[in-house]
This record gives structure tokens, sequence and C-alpha cells, in this order.
């Protein structure tokens, strides 16, 4: 009994020190300012709801060979990223200091589509006046 209780306790203690310890990944929305697809090289101008009103703040962003991009529900890469486009970021604030830099896990990318092209309607075929005449002529000689 002792040992159920002491192990019981033990998980407790473990579970409560896990959910304390702070979630180092955030969530971002803006619109892409730049891109370096060469580099990895990204600026996102976000805004953020407060208090005191709504502020604007671009931030530098790095994509790593670890991150995925989707643009428009599609496995993408950075090349496919234009000026622009609405984006959601998941990540992390660089750890070292002097590097001021969001590091991104998980990004999406919406960009507009054209319209697709308009359907090719094709009218319906009617009878000939031909066709219209022998019909009635059939059912008689039924």
């Amino acid at each position: 009994m002792q040992v159920v209780l002491l192990g019981a306790s033990l998980f407790a203690v473990g579970c409560e020190d896990e959910l304390a310890t702070p979630n180092p990944y955030t969530v971002l929305a803006g619109k892409v300012l730049s891109c370096h697809a060469d580099t990895g090289e990204l600026t996102v101008r976000i805004s953020r709801r407060s208090v005191a009103g709504p502020t604007e703040k671009a931030i530098y962003c790095v994509v790593t060979r670890d991150s995925e991009i989707y643009v428009n529900d599609k496995f993408s890469s950075i090349e496919e990223i234009q000026l622009g486009d609405a984006v959601e970021l998941v990540g992390y604030d660089d750890p070292n200091p002097r590097l001021q830099r969001f590091v991104v896990s998980f990004a999406y990318f919406d960009h507009p589509l054209p319209p697709p092209p308009a359907p090719e309607l094709v009218p319906a075929s009617a009878p000939t006046t031909q066709e219209m005449r022998d019909e009635p002529e059939q059912k008689r000689e039924e």
C-alpha cells in the first residue's frame, strides 16, 4: 500500500513539474514584408491587440530545413512565398540573446490565386424543324 501511495505521489509531482514548464512556442500572424529564399530569411509584419490599442511590428524570422511550410494547403518550399502573403507562424524566439529572430517550426501562407477559368457553356441542342415534323408521322404509323 505504501509503495502505491509513493508511486502515485511521485507521478503527481512529475506531472505538476511538466505542466509548470513554460511552452517556448508562440503563434504569430501577419503579412510577408520580405523573403530571401537563398538564406531562409523572412520578415513579417505582425499585428497585436492590447489594452493600449493595436500595434504593428516587423519581426525577423528564419526558416530552417526542419521547418514545415504550406502555401494554400499544399506542402511547399520557401521559394513559393510571395510578398504580401498572409501568414500564420508557429515557432520560438532564438535562445541566443544577440540574435533577435523568430525560428519558424511551422508556417501556413495564404496567397490569392487567380479565379478559375469560366466553364464553356454549350447550348443544348434543340430538335430541328424537320425532326419535329417527322416525329408525329412516326407515331401515326404505329
